[in-house]
């Protein structure tokens, strides 16, 4: 058996069974990016050490295990998918974005669970004035403070503004858990329940044949 022959036969069985699963994500997830995915091929080989192909696995149930450890929706699921889907949101993060917040997806001990994960890139506080329009426009901050501040000559601002500030901005995060967390759950639910969907129903045919091998993947 000439050995590179069958190996580059194995990898592209995996890749041609790996875009097979992408294209049937994709009908159903419409933010779903293979990009995001290293090529099957890899995948068995290189994490999980397998050196057979798709179609060698005695049971299929195995192979099943496999996929599910690929496609990892942890890792594909992001804010900046869910910014693609919710014009809402967008808007929101460009706003928490403009005060130097950044806003991430924190997944945590419970598989599947997750929550709104907010990183100071740089302070609120800081350079504060900068911040004034974005507090005003786009939170809708009133205070008779900030209108101090705009006119405030000294590099130092009051402990009490800055407390005003620290305060509404917290709320404002709060605020946005509240509406957008639920949202957060849901979408873990249907891409779970998608990819969960193809790979346990849509791999094999009723004869437990790999219909990606006996299909031309476009």
């Amino acid at each position: 058996m000439n050995t590179e022959r069958h190996t580059e036969r194995l990898s592209n069985e995996w890749n041609q069974l790996g875009q097979y699963i992408w294209k049937k994500i994709e009908k159903e997830w419409s933010y779903f990016c293979s990009d995001d995915l290293r090529d099957l091929a890899d995948y068995v080989e290189f994490v999980k050490e397998i050196t057979i192909g798709p179609r060698e696995f005695d049971n299929k149930a195995n192979l099943v295990k496999v996929l599910q450890g690929y496609i990892d929706y942890q890792q594909l699921l992001s804010v900046n998918s869910l910014r693609e889907k919710y014009e809402e949101l967008d808007g929101e993060l460009i706003a928490f974005e403009g005060l130097g917040l950044n806003v991430s997806i924190d997944w945590y001990v419970a598989r599947g669970k997750a929550e709104f994960d907010f990183e100071e890139l740089q302070n609120p506080i800081d350079n504060l004035k900068k911040h004034i329009d974005v507090l005003k426009e786009s939170f809708g901050f009133k205070s008779k403070s900030i209108e101090l501040i705009a006119n405030f000559s000294g590099e130092i601002v009051p402990e009490n503004v800055q407390r005003e500030v620290r305060e509404f901005v917290e709320k404002e995060i709060d605020r946005f858990i509240e509406v957008w967390e639920p949202v957060l759950k849901e979408e873990i639910q249907f891409v779970n329940k998608v990819i969960d969907g193809v790979i346990t129903q849509q791999v094999y045919n009723e004869n437990n044949e790999i219909i990606a091998l006996k299909e031309k993947v476009a």
